[in-house]
């Protein structure tokens, strides 16, 4: 059932095309730019070929996760060239009173945004986004694992760093698969839902070299970390076996120094964006459900 409210999806990867299908399903008239035809197809999608098409009377714009990787063009790693435009070039061929939304928005393009009068929203910013995004972070880690590991997950020493919304996910499947699971957090809260949960705590503090993740150096098979602050330092990376496999799920500048790590003889995968890269479509389900109540609540809900 259509419900007169008019989408334009832009860029992105295939995460965008799920977001639009799933969109359009709802009742959403939806115009698709940005993509080439071959990826929209996968997904039983047509794209617009005409970019001032594709925004006319439009009420709300979806941009990708990210918005832009250069600061200034939309991203389009699905698109060609003719589809690299400036995102300036895309705002001023908008209605205006067209709601913007997208991942990851920079602080130049949300002053740009502002300036124009254009209302906004960054959907990563939302917190239910934020807990349905963190089980294809979670499962698109244990894949890595699964894939780099000589041993199976069952029966391996794993540690997960920090006790957030992918922490809890990640050690609750590690620990579903029978593997060895401590968790490292800070809150005593934490640490005491971490046992009762039959899962091992760690208390995670740092001060100068007394690194209570020095812990983790004997004998882990892989160390998964979502804290996005270096918390594995020199004294605890100097002292990890060669076999350890290092995670990092963390946001830049990430949870370890690579370069080190690497110096070391440390394995360490910097895994960012999983979602997008193992589960495309459920991320872009994830992506549309959020859009939705951000439109029908107006924003309201950020």
């Amino acid at each position: 059932m259509q419900n007169m409210i008019k989408i334009a999806v832009l860029g992105g990867d295939m995460r965008q095309i799920s977001a639009a299908k799933v969109l359009a399903e709802n009742g959403y008239s939806v115009s698709l730019w940005g993509i080439d035809e071959v990826f929209c197809k996968m997904l039983g999608q047509t794209p617009c070929n005409n970019l001032n098409l594709a925004l006319s009377d439009c009420s709300a714009l979806l941009l990708p996760l990210p918005v832009t990787e250069d600061g200034a063009h939309l991203f389009c790693p699905l698109g060609s060239e003719g589809h690299r435009i400036h995102l300036l070039e895309i705002l001023e061929a908008l209605p205006q009173d067209a709601f913007v939304l997208g991942g990851r928005i920079n602080p130049n393009i949300k002053q740009l945004l502002t300036e124009k009068g254009l209302r906004h929203a960054d959907f990563l910013s939302n917190e239910e986004f934020q807990i349905k995004n963190a089980l294809p972070t979670a499962e698109g880690a244990l894949a890595i694992a699964m894939n780099e590991l000589p041993i199976t997950i069952a029966g391996a020493k794993t540690a997960v760093i920090g006790y957030g919304r992918i922490g809890k996910i990640l050690a609750s499947k590690l620990k579903a698969l029978d593997a060895e699971v401590t968790v490292a957090a800070r809150k005593s809260a934490d640490l005491a839902t971490i046992e009762c949960n039959g899962l091992s705590p760690l208390f995670l503090q740092i001060n100068g070299c007394q690194n209570t993740l020095k812990a983790l150096t004997k004998g882990y098979d892989v160390i998964f970390n979502t804290v996005p602050v270096r918390v594995i330092d020199e004294s605890v990376i100097k002292e990890l076996s060669p076999s350890t496999l290092i995670i990092d799920l963390a946001s830049a500048p990430g949870g370890i120094d690579r370069n080190l790590a690497q110096k070391c003889g440390i394995k360490v995968i910097w895994a960012l964006s999983l979602p997008g890269k193992n589960s495309p479509i459920t991320a872009g389900k994830i992506i549309a459900q959020t859009v939705s109540e951000i439109l029908e609540t107006g924003g309201h809900n950020l």
